[in-house]
């Protein structure tokens, strides 16, 4: 009988402990979207470790009216038409751990606006 207390009061301990190292929240991706506004044409993309062009990029206008250049936006490419301006929605996904790439990854959510540019119609 103690025996089989034992083994029961052993199991209830590795539940209870599966239950707390395994949770729901460790799944949930954190994320920050921001409304961007895309140049009508690439321009050189210069990542701050090497200094030099490797490529071209979007250059984005943020809300703030900050102005950068990004290499990638995923689910843009495809989109994307020289000579158009566009304003966008981007997803940005926050790193977990402090060992992942730090390079950004930004996500198209949706196209808002999309108009020709006048020096594109020349």
């Amino acid at each position: 009988m103690k025996q089989t207390v034992n083994y029961l009061l052993l199991i209830c301990t590795l539940f209870a402990f599966t239950c707390v190292c395994v949770s729901c929240d460790d799944d949930e991706e954190e994320y920050v979207d921001y409304v961007w506004t895309v140049a009508p044409h690439k321009v050189d993309f210069i990542p701050p470790v090497l200094g030099e062009p490797c490529g071209k990029g979007y250059q984005v206008t943020d809300e703030k009216g900050l102005t950068y250049v990004v290499q990638t936006i995923h689910g843009f490419e495809g989109i994307y038409q020289e000579g158009y301006e566009y304003v966008i929605c981007v997803r940005y996904y926050k790193k977990k751990e402090i060992w992942e790439d730090d390079i950004a990854e930004y996500h198209l959510v949706k196209v808002i606006e999309c108009h020709k540019t006048e020096d594109s119609e020349q």
